[in-house]
């Protein structure tokens, strides 16, 4: 029998071990990586989701805000009474105020001038005697709805033969009157 003899140097037996830790990685880091991006995409959708929840949710929120409130033509309407409310007080004011200065005119006496403000009223009364102008201070300040009554002038004038006289009426304050009520 013949001997074999083999003169080539032994092969060494290649190291499997680097390979497998170099793939085992490699899928590790592609698993991690779609992992993540699987994370993101998921996120993203819920994102969007929450997003048109959110959005739906503000509709009914409005909606249900604007029922509560009342509709525009409702509010319109609350608005127009509250300020209708507020020229029948005011017209109602003014009725009592003429009412009074009316009232109070002197018997020959005639109302030239009436100026109307929020807090005061002026007048320009013509009388056919300084008494009766002065009698006519007198009633006004006795009116529980003037604050305070002046009289600026008492003019005489020769050509009518009466007196012109300017006085100066302080309305009182809503405050007073509600006090006094």
């Amino acid at each position: 029998m013949l001997v074999d003899i083999n003169l080539l140097p032994k092969k060494e037996k290649k190291s499997v071990t680097p390979f497998l830790v170099y793939t085992f990685m490699s899928l590790l880091t592609l698993l991690l990586i779609g992992f993540g991006g699987l994370m993101y995409w998921s996120s993203a959708e819920e994102i969007k989701q929450l997003e048109s929840q959110i959005n739906q949710q503000n509709k009914t929120n409005l909606v249900m805000q604007s029922e509560l409130e009342g509709s525009t033509e409702e509010k319109q309407a609350k608005k127009i009474q509250e300020i209708t409310q507020q020229i029948r007080m005011t017209i109602h004011s003014i009725s009592n105020v003429m009412y009074e200065v009316t009232r109070l005119i002197p018997a020959g006496g005639t109302l030239n001038a009436f100026e109307m403000s929020e807090i005061q009223i002026d007048l320009n009364i013509t009388t056919s005697s300084n008494e009766d102008a002065v009698k006519f201070y007198q009633d006004l300040q006795d009116v529980k709805i003037f604050d305070d009554v002046t009289i600026h002038t008492i003019s005489f004038v020769e050509s009518e033969n009466n007196f012109v006289t300017n006085y100066t009426i302080l309305l009182q304050s809503e405050a007073k009157e509600e006090d006094e009520s």
